[in-house]
């Protein structure tokens, strides 16, 4: 899985092929927009990934207010189910997951890239 840190590109998982080739499929309808988080989310070729929300180097207005956090759910086939966790508020930046309140479900644990912005709790 590859995703690009500072800039607007396309989220795509890899596939290597029988000739030793790669492949690439497109996950997103739309380009990842500074996708900063890209973490497996059970072993089973699940996918989570969310863009990060900077300040404009030259305004203190964020540059892109509507970011994402998604899980994709493989099914074992290189098919996926896109599920929108979250849009808006201040992003995600370098986000990790872990069972952090022993439920035996994952919880994200993330900060966002600008100092002093909103916070926020998913369930």
């Amino acid at each position: 899985m590859f995703c690009n840190g500072d800039g607007c590109r396309t989220l795509k998982w890899y596939e290597q092929r029988s000739d030793s080739s790669w492949t690439g499929h497109p996950l997103l309808g739309e380009d990842l927009v500074h996708g900063h988080s890209l973490r497996d989310v059970d072993g089973n070729l699940d996918i989570f990934c969310a863009e990060m929300s900077k300040g404009a180097d030259w305004t203190r207005t964020v540059d892109y207010p509507p970011s994402h956090i998604w899980v994709f759910y493989g099914d074992g086939k290189g098919n996926f189910e896109k599920v929108t966790i979250a849009k808006g508020g201040s992003g995600t930046h370098e986000a990790r997951l872990a069972d952090f309140f022993g439920s035996g479900r994952l919880d994200i644990l993330s900060k966002p890239y600008e100092s002093g912005a909103q916070r926020r709790h998913l369930d």
